[in-house]
């Protein structure tokens, strides 16, 4: 598996365990603005955290083994089979390019809609000379985008327009539209996790939270909460890219502003993320790496004579017509010290004749036989 897959893998890992950590032990918590910086900071670390890399390096000592190395044979090497057209074509290797092809056309398209939303906003009529407030008449939802409030074409009838706008403003002023930008991209872009769209509704739910919290606390949350009901009856398709006023569940916007304000020592569940994270870095970030120290094996006498002679040619030593091999030279030595007469020669063989070298060790006298017979000094003459 390639380094790219493991990263993609670590990152998607990473994204579902911030949706998993929130549905668990923060879903029911009302310290919103502290979750909305969770949702934000964890996609960021869920990015990072894969690129960081500790090594630990293990030494680990190796005798290396001369005689076993002297005494291979050409047999002994392995010879790789060759590798079929799929083997060659190492599909897993194409997964990056492939990968980064698709989200580039997707950040593509991404942009585009965006752009395209822009211009759409920047189109519309103002509202009573506000030029950030807008009037669209292609809908009955009201939205806010960037540094933008839209109003719907029924805005008169509405009764509460009034909090629609204090609403929207401040999602407006608190920039909810880059988390909603960021989630739906990397949503997009992993399309293949099923979580991430959770995800994206757990991050749009409590943008809606906060703005609900901070309305509720400058006017009665009776008449807010009722607005919501008269709104959501009249209400179109919600856009993806976008705040709306009553896009999310109105059911449980409604439940959580009724839900006593959590303690603020129950923010201290934050701090199991740091257990999260250290288990994540020794699980897989932690690499150990050996490093193999070689230790010669010294080789005693007896061991580099039996790997000479095994590697050396043998000579042939005829002794008096008998031939005699280099494992014999310890008896004729031992003759040779009491004095025996000893006769020792070296025999030449060629295609047409045969030539006998002959020594005397008593005497050093020199014979030369060649096919059978000896050639005398005069001959060589």
């Amino acid at each position: 598996m390639t380094p790219f897959i493991l990263y993609l893998l670590k990152v998607n890992g990473l994204l579902a365990l911030v949706f998993v950590f929130y549905f668990l032990l923060l879903r029911k918590e009302t310290f919103f603005v502290a979750i909305r910086y969770y949702f934000l900071f964890g996609i960021v670390l869920s990015f990072s955290l894969p690129l960081i890399q500790l090594t630990k390096t293990v030494y680990v000592e190796q005798t290396f083994d001369w005689a076993q190395l002297l005494s291979q044979t050409p047999d002994d090497f392995v010879v790789e089979a060759p590798q079929s057209f799929v083997e060659r074509w190492d599909i897993i290797a194409k997964i990056p390019y492939v990968f980064g092809f698709l989200a580039c056309v997707i950040g593509i398209v991404f942009s585009r809609r965006v752009l395209r939303l822009i211009r759409h906003v920047k189109r519309l009529p103002h509202w009573q000379s506000k030029s950030e407030i807008k009037v669209d008449a292609t809908t009955k939802e009201a939205y806010s985008f960037w540094n933008w409030i839209v109003l719907p074409v029924n805005h008169q009838e509405v009764k509460a327009l009034d909090t629609i706008i204090q609403h929207e403003q401040i999602h407006v002023q608190q920039k909810h539209t880059v988390d909603l930008l960021v989630i739906h991209l990397v949503r997009r872009i992993f399309w293949f996790n099923p979580l991430l769209l959770l995800l994206e509704q757990a991050i749009r739910l409590n943008l809606e939270y906060i703005v609900d919290q901070k309305v509720t606390n400058q006017q009665n949350s009776y008449d807010y909460q009722l607005a919501l009901v008269q709104f959501e009856q009249t209400k179109t398709t919600s856009l993806t890219l976008v705040n709306s006023f009553g896009a999310s569940d109105l059911k449980k916007r409604i439940i959580m502003l009724n839900q006593p304000k959590s303690k603020t020592m129950r923010k201290s569940k934050f701090v199991l993320c740091l257990p999260l994270a250290v288990g994540f870095f020794f699980l897989f970030q932690l690499k150990t790496q050996a490093e193999v120290r070689l230790v010669e094996q010294e080789l005693n006498l007896t061991e580099q004579e039996s790997v000479k002679e095994q590697n050396q040619p043998r000579v042939n030593v005829h002794t008096l017509g008998t031939v005699v091999t280099d494992d014999h030279t310890t008896a004729l030595a031992q003759k040779e010290e009491a004095d025996l007469p000893a006769e020792t020669g070296m025999k030449i063989t060629d295609e047409d004749e045969t030539i006998q070298l002959m020594m005397t060790s008593g005497s050093g006298k020199m014979k030369i036989i060649r096919n059978g017979k000896e050639i005398t000094a005069e001959a060589l003459e």
